[in-house]
């Protein structure tokens, strides 16, 4: 639980927008962005999520697709 915890509040703060503000509790996100409709589908090897027009405005999925860009990754690193 701590786990999940832990990266719940690092991907709230690395997101933060008017969208997803880093202000809001776990049920809030998990209500507006998790628990959306959406169909996953395969063309060309590659996995596509549809979503509905509505969802996709009022989340502005554009702008949380290219600030996961932005976003420094950890690098593992190997065992002692």
């Amino acid at each position: 639980m701590a786990i999940s915890f832990l990266l719940f509040e690092a991907f709230k703060y690395d997101m933060n927008s008017k969208t997803i503000p880093a202000t809001w509790y776990a049920q809030t996100f998990r209500r507006k962005v998790i628990d959306i409709a959406g169909k996953i589908t395969s063309r060309g090897g590659s996995k596509i999520l549809n979503i509905s027009k509505a969802i996709n405005a009022s989340l502005n999925f554009t702008e949380l697709w290219n600030k996961r860009i932005l976003v420094n990754r950890i690098r593992p690193q190997p065992a002692g």
